[in-house]
């Protein structure tokens, strides 16, 4: 059916909490959103069609692995070893492949 959003919890009972149930937080504010607006008819103007200011942290998420953008690499970090194939494994089926910048 066109309009229609299905919440199935029916395999859960019993598990450990984990985000991927729910699709995480974004989910969770679209979910929310679409419920005030247009569920509930919220008269105040809509957020998702008003200007935003930009945000001040760049994140960025795939899978399980979330990213943040830093201006500077912070103080104390030691430098990672990396092998001629500029690859670091993160685990979980991550790589995060290393560019060089001339």
């Amino acid at each position: 059916m066109k309009d229609i959003i299905e919440l199935d919890t029916s395999d859960l009972n019993g598990k450990v909490f984990d985000w991927r149930h729910y699709g995480g937080p974004l989910a969770i504010l679209k979910l929310s959103n679409f419920v005030r607006f247009e569920i509930l008819k919220d008269v105040r103007k809509n957020p998702s069609k008003r200007a935003l200011p930009q945000p001040k942290n760049h994140y960025i998420q795939q899978g399980g692995l979330i990213l943040k953008k830093i201006k500077e690499i912070p103080k104390g970090v030691k430098r990672a070893k990396i092998k001629k194939s500029n690859m670091i494994d993160l685990g979980g089926e991550h790589k995060l492949l290393i560019q060089r910048q001339k």
